[in-house]
């Protein structure tokens, strides 16, 4: 009876480790998925410029690709920083211009969706 069961639980050890999640760390897809989680834009605030802050929701992206626009204009690239970065200060924003910006996490050839969007304006 003990070997038996010894045996029973080597091979339901060996069926639970093949059926195990494919998670990495905080909860991102693992090795074999390639979507990257778009970065979360969490705030603006006025600060010689506008200053941005976020989420990064991968935490092995390379870079964090800011875009920005103005009421009747097209997102263009506005700035890149490392992965591990959270914070952008866009000093070249003009006051009384409201700009809205996205981010998005780029890991290699990669790249996420872009993050929500949010705006502010520099007034003093």
């Amino acid at each position: 009876m003990v070997k038996r069961c010894v045996s029973m639980m080597a091979t339901m050890s060996l069926v639970l480790c093949a059926c195990g999640g494919s998670d990495g760390p905080a909860g991102q897809a693992g090795s074999g998925s390639t979507a990257l989680l778009a970065p979360e834009l969490k705030g603006i605030m006025v600060m010689n410029g506008l200053h941005l802050t976020w989420a990064n929701r991968t935490t092995d992206c390379d870079s964090n690709e800011g875009e920005r626009k103005t009421d009747g204009t097209d997102f263009a690239p506005l700035f890149s920083t490392p992965g591990s970065v959270a914070t952008y200060l866009d000093g070249t924003a003009d006051q009384g211009m409201t700009y809205t910006y996205r981010i998005r996490c780029k890991r290699g050839s990669e790249y996420s969706g872009y993050s929500n969007e949010l705006s502010g304006n520099p007034k003093p």
